[in-house]
Parts: structure tokens; C-alpha cells; sequence
């Protein structure tokens, strides 16, 4: 229901003066206001200082430190002011009517159908929540947190080779429940530093559980405790980065962590803006990417290389992105372009790999299911130094310590 209220002169009751600024409202004429019982209540036509809405005021509502208007609180929408297409244009993509886009504000509870904007999947959401923790895809995802999308652009941004979800080998120990092994996975590696990086977010790490997990959260400790031992005794320092933030202060917190945490004596991050940042991690999809460079002609182990993500992730992807018509991955292919790649090089498999199994595990990331037995046995039971093996010249050399 509209206030009714009608303009009037000053009276000494009006304890705020006509041009007078009280908690961000600009008091613009003096007035009475008619209240449920149709009595007269003192109180002021204010204006907004942060978006200009005009609206009437209870005297009262000025004495007890009312700041918010309507339009500030996102009840009233004003084109041009707070709906979401001018405050923040780049979730306009996400909305599937646009007729919404002026009706809409970013504190939007309304489930409204939102549609990924690379393979036009549509699902139920508000904008509130995407604009607090992103749009994820049920389709097309890469099913990344915000966090580990920012750090990935943070070391890029800084120029570090790095690698994501690394499972080292020695990274195994007995299961906190059992005597069966678990192994654990690191964020991200940046080897030239002997640097590892975790990014610990609200689930596990000893907060609280996802719902369908069927680990504890002592276990969730245990876990992070052993993945810590091991890194040190294995030369690497580690560093654990808290992303258990809240929606409201997302980029402080991230900012504040990093800034916290010794982070800051490897990397510089002074002229990040995480809010500019976090709109980078949000528009970006590794499945959009590993299709990009799959429709260029590359091989799985080149691809591995630019993203930074191990075969199996990469191969992940590739399926998800044929999935939706993205790309056109398949295995042959990806042998065949792992074959090209190697074409024209000599590999020494003793020099740059221990084993013959580890040589296998190379030529597999770029599509070459070659079976380490193969090359062992062509170069042990055969007694030859040089062989070739589908296409690829290989030469046995002695390993250097």
C-alpha cells in the first residue's frame, strides 16, 4: 500500500532541518504522514544519497538510524539503478528470459531457469546464489570450487609452471578406518619452488560434511594431517590457503587469507582485484577450453600441458565436451595425434625414465596406450638398443642418476 502524506511547513517538532543529510537520506521537504488509524505523524520526502530513490520517512524510523531505502535493500527495482543488468551485466548470460534482466536484482531469491551460456543447458536457480558461488553446469561443468579456479588464475597470472590434482606416488598411507591404502591428491604443485598448495574450503578439513559423504570428520583431519607429513619429508613445503568463507565477504576473506599465509613470499598478489578475478573464475569452464584446443588438432599431452590437469582429468573433460557438442573426441583420434607427435623425435626412455613402466605412463597421457611389457620385452628379449613401436623410434639408454 502507497503512504499517503501531505507537504507541510517546519514546526519545532521537525527535529531535522530541510537540506540536512541523516544516515545517508537527503531530507528534501518537511510532511505529515497518515498512519493506519488516519493520525498525522511527523516526518520527512528523503532522498536516497547512494541511488536517489525519493520516498517518505517516519521522523521516528531517522531517530532510530534507518539507512537502507527500498531500492538499497532490493525491494523496489529501478531500471538503470539496481536491477542486475546494470549492476552486474556479466550474469545476464546466465538468465534464459531475458525479459527478466531489469526485474531482477543480485539479492534475487525468485528460482528463475538459468542457462549455461556454452552449452545452453537450462536449470533451476537464483541469482543470489550464483551471484555468491558461481554458475556450475550440469552438463558441462568442470566441477571446480571458486577457490581452486582462482588459484589457478593467481599462478598464472604470475607466470609459474604449476600442475593440478597431483596424486604422487608416495603419497599413499593406511586408511584412517582400515588397513586398506588411501591416497591423497594435492591442489596444485609448483615444482620449481617445491611448493605445494591446498586450498581448504567449508567441506571437510574438520568443518562439516557433505551430505551424502561417508567420511568423519576426524577422518577429514587425519587425512589432511598425513598429506602434510609427507609432502615435508618428501622436500616440499606446503601451504594450506582457509576458503571456508561466507557469501558476503568472499573477496576480503580470499584476499585476507592469501595475505595471511606465506603465500605472499612466493607469489606477488598486491594488484589482484579477487572481485574482478572471481568473474574470470566464473566465466571459465576447462571443458570449454580442452574442446577449444582438441577442435585445434592437438594431442591429449599437449593439452595436459597448456591446462595443467593430469590425462585422466583431461580425458574427462574431452568426453563431457563431446557430450554436448563441443568437440568430437574419441580414442582413435587421440592415438593417432599422439602418434603424430612423436613422429619425428627420438625417445630415450632409460634417459629420461627410470623404467619402462614409467615410459609407458608418459606415452599414454598423449593417447598411446603402448603396454610397458611391449617395450621391455622388445628391448630384453630382443637384446637390441633401438627399435620402433607403432611409428615411434625408440633408443635404450643408460639412466643417469
Amino acid at each position: 500500500m502507497k503512504t499517503q502524506y501531505d507537504v507541510c511547513e517546519y514546526d519545532s517538532l521537525f527535529r531535522y532541518r530541510k537540506g540536512q543529510t541523516v544516515n545517508d537520506n537527503l531530507i528534501l521537504e518537511y510532511i505529515k504522514i497518515k498512519d493506519s488509524k488516519g493520525k498525522n505523524k511527523r516526518g520527512y520526502l528523503c532522498k536516497c544519497t547512494h541511488d536517489g530513490y525519493i520516498r517518505p520517512l517516519e521522523q521516528y524510523k531517522l531517530d532510530k538510524g534507518l539507512r537502507c531505502c527500498s531500492v538499497c535493500a532490493g525491494k523496489v527495482i529501478i531500471e538503470g539503478v539496481n536491477d542486475v543488468a546494470t549492476t552486474k551485466p556479466e550474469l545476464v548470460q546466465y538468465i534464459h528470459d531475458k525479459s527478466l534482466i531489469h526485474c531482477l536484482t543480485l539479492a534475487s531469491d525468485r528460482t528463475i531457469e538459468l542457462e549455461c551460456p556454452i552449452c545452453h543447458t537450462v536449470k533451476k536457480g537464483t541469482l543470489h546464489q550464483i551471484n555468491a558461488d558461481g554458475f556450475s553446469c550440469l552438463k558441462c561443468g568442470d566441477g571446480r570450487t571458486i577457490p581452486n579456479k582462482l588459484m589457478y588464475l593467481i599462478l598464472e597470472k604470475n607466470n609459474v609452471e604449476f600442475e593440478c590434482e597431483v596424486a604422487f606416488k608416495w603419497c599413499s598411507f593406511p586408511s584412517y578406518k582400515n588397513d586398506k591404502v588411501t591416497h591423497g591428491v594435492y591442489d596444485f604443485v609448483v615444482e620449481s619452488k617445491k611448493l605445494i598448495i591446498e586450498m581448504d574450503g567449508g567441506l571437510g578439513h574438520g568443518k562439516k560434511l557433505h551430505s551424502h559423504s561417508k567420511k568423519t570428520l576426524e577422518e577429514t583431519v587425519y587425512i589432511d594431517k598425513m598429506k602434510d607429513k609427507l609432502a615435508i619429508e618428501n622436500g616440499y613445503k606446503l601451504i594450506r590457503i582457509d576458503c571456508d568463507y561466507t557469501e558476503d565477504n568472499k573477496f576480503e576473506y580470499l584476499h585476507k587469507s592469501l595475505s595471511n599465509s606465506s603465500f605472499t613470499n612466493y607469489f606477488d598478489i598486491s594488484n589482484i582485484d579477487m572481485a574482478e578475478l572471481f568473474n574470470e573464475a566464473n566465466n571459465t569452464s576447462l571443458v570449454k577450453e580442452a574442446s577449444i584446443l582438441w577442435n585445434q588438432g592437438l594431442a591429449l599431452g599437449e593439452i595436459r600441458e597448456k591446462l595443467k590437469y593430469g590425462k585422466v582429468t583431461i580425458r574427462k573433460y574431452l568426453k563431457i565436451g563431446t557430450k554436448v557438442g563441443l568437440c568430437n573426441y574419441d580414442e582413435t583420434t587421440a592415438y593417432e595425434r599422439g602418434k603424430r607427435h612423436f613422429s619425428n623425435g627420438v625417445w630415450e626412455y632409460s634417459l629420461h625414465f627410470p623404467s619402462a613402466l614409467e615410459f609407458s605412463e608418459f606415452l599414454e597421457t598423449y593417447g598411446i596406450p603402448l603396454n610397458f611389457h611391449t617395450i621391455k620385452n622388445r628391448f630384453v628379449s630382443g637384446n637390441v638398443d633401438e627399435t620402433i613401436i607403432d611409428g615411434i623410434r625408440i633408443v635404450r639408454t643408460k639412466h643417469k642418476e
